[in-house]
């Protein structure tokens, strides 16, 4: 018996968690070193605590909630728009403007077993367009408008990062230059069963997956991204999904007005319909900048504008706020998920119900650390047309309508 082994056999005695190597005496060599290199970089300790930490969460039914100040674009005076406009066309321009696109997600709810961002909108009989490709289309107008290739980083996971840089390469890069899109891959994390265990994947691989959107600051960090930006000079950085195909990736009046503040950061949000009743809202929470689930508000203000901006993941930093916020120490918060696994006989467990935990980051999290933010108000028929299944209200075939719309009217 190996010095190695013993060792990670040592680290998971202490959790209980030896079962992990229950196949491990049947393993080829280079499978072994693939299981005992895993465990190795896992932080249990984290993972333990995570899961004590979640389970124990109460809500707090006393706190004190108010209002956040935010601004229609509807009401900016064209003065005003004309000072923003400025402001934000000089800054892309000076090349110190980047976007970053959050783009693990598999296409699982469209039926697509590929990256999300690879579903493709049938916008005429002949002419379809990928999410990607969609996207893409932002940077191609920024160049024709202001001569300046503007640089894309998109965040893979480990599940879809292959399957999203072929997909680029197959298609050309959508006729925007390569060398102006960085991929980067997101941390995973494992999952744990009901009874808080690691389960495996494979005979030699622990079951793990990405550890959600707000991971993007330690992977920006952890793959230099942080620091090339500062050397580069950026100044502005825009982070987003893949999903809206009505999102201005690049939008000088945004990028304008918070230059024009003494904020650091700023987010984008419509105003919530009957349709998203349950989504969160922006508000202040104990004196802190919060997304709060509608159901912690009372039915005095329940309908009031002021507790209706909903998140649309449309976030732009200052580079000092991305720096803050790449050392920051998010929470976690968890979720019940449906996971195939294999258990400790070899059979894959195929899950019809909730069957393990998830442990995730959100970027939202990142508001409580700044006393204050620019929010702004957008029209959703211009800006708000995302796609997450083929039932309810954010379907393909309602995104494309407002699309085409959208598309027709700037033409």
């Amino acid at each position: 018996m190996d010095t190695r082994y013993k060792q990670v056999l040592k680290k998971l005695k202490k959790y209980n968690q030896e079962n992990l190597l229950i196949f491990y005496h049947n393993l080829h060599k280079d499978q072994k070193q693939i299981l005992l290199s895993q465990i190795e970089n896992i932080d249990i300790e984290l993972l333990k605590e995570n899961y004590k930490n979640c389970l124990n969460q109460t809500i707090d039914d006393n706190a004190k909630i108010e209002t956040l100040n935010f601004i229609y674009s509807s009401n900016i005076k064209n003065e005003e728009k004309i000072k923003y406009f400025n402001l934000g066309e000089k800054i892309i321009k000076e090349n110190k403007y980047v976007v970053v696109t959050m783009a693990g997600g598999q296409g699982t709810r469209l039926g697509l077993a590929k990256p999300k961002g690879c579903f493709e909108l049938e916008l005429k009989p002949d002419k379809k367009k990928s999410l990607f490709e969609i996207l893409c289309d932002n940077f191609k107008i920024a160049y024709e408008k202001y001569k300046v290739y503007i640089e894309w980083y998109i965040m893979t996971s480990s599940d879809n990062d292959s399957d999203t840089q072929n997909f680029f390469k197959t298609h050309n890069y959508f006729n925007y230059p390569k060398e102006k899109i960085h991929f980067f891959v997101q941390e995973n994390m494992p999952i744990l069963d009901l009874n808080g265990n690691m389960v495996l994947d494979k005979e030699f691989k622990i079951k793990e997956v990405s550890n959600g959107n707000g991971n993007v600051f330690y992977s920006l960090k952890k793959n230099g991204i942080l620091n090339d930006l500062k050397k580069r000079n950026v100044e502005y950085i825009f982070f987003c999904g893949i999903d809206n195909v009505l999102l201005k990736a690049i939008d000088p009046l945004f990028i304008g007005m918070l230059s024009d503040s003494n904020y650091k950061i700023a987010s984008k949000t419509v105003e919530k319909l009957a349709y998203e009743k349950n989504d969160w809202i922006f508000a202040r929470k104990n004196d802190v900048i919060s997304l709060i689930s509608p159901k912690r508000l009372s039915k005095e203000n329940l309908n009031k504008k002021e507790f209706k901006q909903i998140n649309i993941l449309e976030h732009l930093l200052k580079i000092d706020a991305l720096e803050e916020c790449c050392n920051m120490k998010l929470p976690y918060h968890i979720a019940l998920k449906k996971n195939n696994y294999l258990n400790e006989e070899g059979v894959k467990v195929v899950a019809k119900t909730t069957n393990t935990y998830k442990f995730e980051q959100f970027i939202f999290d990142i508001f409580e650390h700044f006393d204050n933010m620019l929010i702004l108000n957008v029209k959703r028929k211009d800006e708000f047309a995302p796609i997450k299944s083929f039932t309810r209200h954010y379907t393909p075939d309602n995104a494309i309508k407002l699309y085409l719309k959208v598309k027709n009217k700037n033409i």
